[in-house]
């Protein structure tokens, strides 16, 4: 190597590739094999993941493979490297972040909102106060419809965050709102989702809330007012409803207004950018139009 004589390294690593050296010499070779796998990511993951069966501390050999497995988007290796890493650790603090980061992989990569709350279950009992700790305990627990609990925790954040103009203050203002609305607190909920309207206008999930509450208690310019910001901001584009949803809450608020002719327009509007939207021309027939 120290000559640039590429050709007698890569056959001297082989040879003693194939004596088959265990423990952290057999890892120490893997490792350097890895690297001159190059462009070759499979053969590099085979290295790596040979490395880490000789030596399970190795933590060169498990930081590569985690990021390649991250490149590769193999979150059920990444959570598991995670898992393995977080017991590794050397102290309580990198023993937290590495769990929460596995927490937000199984969440938001995997769909595994238990896995992710038993995790977390861990670290509640030892961290009770910790807003990082507790935003992803609250999204996690109003994701798997824990409601009550779910509201408890967002209120506990609420208040934590008291006096704070931020797009995540508004974000757990409306996890809160959304729970009220559901154990029949409109009140309340209508104050929380204005507030939170006032600290982030782009926040679609925010927007479909506060619309819904304006349409249940017929405030029809409001609600309009809402609805064509979602349509003008491109909200259908968050995965949280389709171009055709706004067009026809659109719809239903020009009805309630009593201008027909407009509600009719949006729907035809809506079956152009949303032709296989469901309820679209099932409305518009309807409406004779």
């Amino acid at each position: 190597e120290a000559r640039g004589d590429e050709g007698a390294m890569r056959l001297t690593l082989q040879r003693a590739a194939d004596l088959d050296p265990r423990g952290s010499l057999g890892a120490r070779l893997q490792l350097r094999l890895a690297r001159l796998a190059g462009e070759d990511a499979d053969a590099r993951r085979t290295h790596l993941e040979k490395a880490i069966s000789l030596d399970p501390a190795n933590e060169e050999a498990s930081v590569a493979l985690l990021e390649q497995a991250k490149t590769e988007k193999r979150w059920d290796l990444v959570a598991s490297l995670l898992e393995a890493a977080s017991e590794r650790a050397p102290d309580d603090e990198h023993k937290r972040k590495l769990a929460l980061e596995r927490v937000d992989i199984l969440t938001h990569k995997l769909g595994d909102t238990e896995g992710a709350l038993m995790v977390l279950a861990a670290i509640y009992g030892q961290v009770n106060d910790d807003i990082d700790v507790n935003r992803r305990i609250a999204d996690a627990l109003f994701t798997a419809g824990r409601m009550e609990e779910a509201g408890g925790m967002f209120h506990w954040l609420v208040e934590t965050t008291s006096g704070k103009r931020t797009k995540r203050r508004g974000h757990y203002l409306t996890r809160l709102a959304r729970v009220e609305i559901q154990m029949g607190q409109t009140e309340e909920a209508q104050k929380r989702l204005e507030e939170a309207y006032r600290l982030d206008t782009t926040n679609v999930e925010t927007l479909i809330a506060l619309g819904s509450l304006h349409e249940a208690n017929k405030k029809w310019a409001d609600a309009l007012k809402i609805y064509r910001s979602m349509l003008l901001q491109n909200a259908d584009k968050s995965g949280l409803l389709r171009r055709g949803d706004i067009y026809l809450s659109l719809a239903r608020v020009h009805m309630g207004l009593n201008e027909k002719p407009k509600a009719q327009a949006m729907l035809r509007r809506g079956i152009e950018e949303d032709g296989d939207h469901p309820e679209l021309k099932q409305m518009l027939e309807q409406l004779g139009g």
